[in-house]
């Protein structure tokens, strides 16, 4: 199905992050580790005072095997992160990205071919990946539903 794409200059910025890294973790065992991984970053930030900027995001990282690890994260501005022996802090460069929204379950049948279509309109319109892809939590599609809004980038640059 045909996606729509948007082009983002996204600016750098300083998120609070959780790395979910463990050997054997894919897109088909992701959810199980990523969803109380949220969680958990969430219910850390409240309890140290900590305000979000922004939705709860995964941006991945190079991982064993040409697996990706995925981070949980949230943009927390200038405030302090709580550091500890989970939650550190990253700031995240700035990019560009060719961006979609998509509505419903985020599982990998779905994005793995998203991704594959950002990555085709980037090469149709001069430009090449340029690592990989942050998916942005925007919210619920209904109160209280299973199924979500998310945003996915994938960074590019001009060739």
């Amino acid at each position: 199905m045909p996606i729509d794409v948007v082009l983002k200059e996204i600016p750098e910025f300083r998120a609070a992050v959780i790395r979910c890294a463990q050997p054997d973790l894919d897109f088909y065992t992701m959810v199980p580790v990523v969803q109380p991984t949220f969680v958990e970053l969430h219910k850390r930030l409240l309890d140290a005072d900590v305000r979000t900027v922004g939705p709860l995001f995964l941006f991945y990282e190079p991982g064993y095997e040409d697996k990706l690890i995925p981070n949980v994260a949230v943009d927390v501005g200038d405030q302090p992160v709580p550091v500890d022996d989970l939650v550190t802090e990253v700031t995240l460069p700035a990019i560009i990205a060719a961006t979609t929204v998509h509505r419903g379950r985020p599982g990998h049948d779905v994005i793995g071919p998203l991704y594959a279509q950002l990555a085709r309109w980037a090469e149709d319109h001069g430009y090449s990946v340029r690592g990989p892809g942050r998916d942005l939590m925007i919210g619920p599609l209904e109160e209280g539903g299973s199924d979500f809004v998310t945003e996915h980038q994938l960074p590019i640059e001009k060739v």
